[in-house]
């Protein structure tokens, strides 16, 4: 009896901690979603429950499919950040107090613009709307007063508890600012960690990229950012919140078609692998977010195919690929997961190749990403395909735009062919090209169509780093019209045969007409070739 009444003191002595040990928050617990990386920890994305009812009309936008390798590079000259300068250390224009009675403080304007300038160069790159995209002073300190509260009681969560010398109003702004916020730990520069967050690796994220979607949401517009460096707490003492919650139900606004990161065409190198290190083989999770034209996709019907141009290599991901998650998560497994929550935008496919096979991203590699066992909004099988063309950003940022224009007096000349830094283009309709070209060199060109002379010429590219255009235009003659009369007949043989002989001189214009064969030097080489053109002999002249 004694000990049966031992056991029962013990049980509801057990039962008593148990309860004591839910009820009480633990300061040194781990959030059991995380998983540390490269020095940034990232906190599991914050969830917004979706409505209970689908019966308002969402707003619908219209994605931009047009922006290019040279769109692109002119945006960041228009958008510089310091994204890829992990040492940087953020400023504060007032700083935090991390002891009662606590302060937020303020982040320097300059560094603010600089995440601002950040956020927006993602955005674009995914062709998203990204003008009106901002940190609001209202949100930034909410931000504030959350990364305060994690980096002085070394806390990282979600929902983290009170310390006991906390004013109950600074806890509450504080408790939103973490609640409704990106998180992340370790990161010193602000910009970087927004472009880890949209990386989003790790065990507890791949599943959901649930911190990318948030920065990549449709409507996004008013964010808000907050850093605190409180020496002594792990990471570092140093934690980022970039709120994204704005206010408005991520299913009020979703995209047209869809949203995918890389996104569609040209794409910088260095804003999906988060690094100027070309060598990196990227760990971090690719993923589609199926828009207003699609039905929410289920995994079981998933059948994605990504293909690597370059060598053939083709990644096949289906129900069968592993779904990793932080009881199975390796860099060496394919990955594939479906999720619908609210992560900022649903009807999100998240796969990845296994890192060992994929390796490092090369300067002009091509995938092509093939999609199926999707259904429109109408219920019908669909397929969605892209290609991904990965340039190296830092690369073309020292290379300038060259356009050249080839016309005949102001007839533009199209199908001519111009030579220019060892590469071979042909002009369009409007008798133009364009090429990239490295800064502070100049470069030799050739224009050649048959029928007309030859045409060379010398471009300079100075430091601006601007695109430029050939401020004169090239203007091809045409071969044989020595007296430019639009007309070849015996008066423009005898021309060339008294320039040859001596008796009369060419103009610089009438020797380049004169040039038929286009090896250079008027000889009686051309004169014969011009008469035999003349006489109908031979229907065009030799280029060389």
């Amino acid at each position: 009896m004694e000990k049966k009444n031992s056991y029962n003191r013990l049980a509801g002595l057990l039962a008593f901690v148990l309860i004591i040990a839910l009820l009480l928050p633990n300061a040194y617990a781990s959030d059991g979603n995380s998983m540390y990386y490269d020095n940034i920890e990232l906190n599991e994305a914050p969830h917004q429950e979706p409505p209970e009812m689908m019966m308002f009309a969402f707003t619908v936008i219209q994605m931009d499919r047009s922006r290019n390798l040279d769109s692109i590079v002119e945006m960041a000259r228009a958008l510089p950040n310091s994204a890829f300068n992990p040492s940087k250390v953020t400023s504060y224009a007032i700083a935090p107090v991390f002891t009662a009675p606590y302060s937020a403080g303020s982040l320097a304007a300059a560094d603010i613009s600089d995440a601002v300038n950040t956020l927006k160069m993602i955005r674009y790159i995914a062709g998203l709307p990204f003008e009106n995209t901002d940190f609001p002073a209202s949100l930034n300190n909410i931000a504030q007063h959350g990364a305060v509260l994690l980096a002085a009681s070394n806390q990282f969560d979600h929902y983290p508890y009170k310390p006991f010398d906390m004013d109950q109003s600074f806890f509450e702004i504080a408790y939103q600012g973490c609640r409704e916020a990106n998180l992340a730990a370790g990161r010193t520069n602000i910009s970087d960690a927004i472009l880890n967050l949209v990386a989003d690796y790790g065990a507890n994220n791949i599943e959901i990229a649930g911190h990318r979607r948030w920065i990549l949401k449709p409507g996004g517009e008013n964010y808000g950012i907050g850093y605190a460096n409180h020496a002594g707490g792990n990471y570092g003492g140093v934690r980022v919140n970039m709120h994204v919650f704005d206010g408005l139900n991520q299913y009020e606004c979703e995209a047209d078609t869809y949203i995918s990161w890389p996104s569609s065409g040209d794409f910088p190198i260095q804003y999906f692998t988060a690094t100027t290190n070309l060598d990196f083989a990227s760990p971090y999770p690719w993923s589609i977010n199926l828009g207003a034209e699609y039905q929410v996709p289920l995994r079981s019907d998933i059948q994605l195919t990504l293909t690597r141009h370059r060598d053939g290599k083709t990644w096949i991901f289906n129900s069968s690929t592993p779904q990793l998650w932080e009881g199975n998560f390796s860099n060496n497994s394919m990955h594939l997961s479906v999720d619908n929550e609210g992560y900022g935008m649903g009807k999100a496919i998240i796969f990845r190749p296994d890192v060992t096979t994929l390796g490092a991203i090369r300067d002009g590699d091509v995938f092509s990403v093939h999609l199926s066992g999707i259904r429109d909004s109408n219920g019908t099988a669909a397929i969605l395909e892209y290609d991904i063309n990965f340039f190296d950003l830092e690369k073309e940022l020292n290379r300038s735009r060259v356009t050249i224009t080839v016309r005949d007096g102001l007839n533009p000349i199209p199908d001519a062919i111009v030579s220019l830094d060892g590469q071979m283009l042909t002009t369009d309709a409007n008798g133009i090209v364009t090429i990239r070209v490295n800064n502070n060199s100049s470069y030799n060109y050739v224009v050649r169509k048959t029928g007309f002379a030859a045409k060379a010429g010398v471009i300079a590219v100075g430091t601006s780093r601007v695109s430029i255009t050939e401020a004169t235009n090239v203007i091809a003659y045409d071969l044989g019209d020595v007296n430019d009369n639009k007309s070849i007949n015996m008066q423009d043989v005898l021309l060339v045969y008294q320039h040859y002989r001596g008796i009369s001189t060419l103009s610089t214009d009438g020797l380049q007409a004169a040039d038929v064969n286009s090896d250079g030097v008027v000889n009686m080489q051309d004169v014969l070739l011009l008469y035999q053109y003349y006489r109908g002999k031979i229907a065009n002249f030799a280029i060389y």
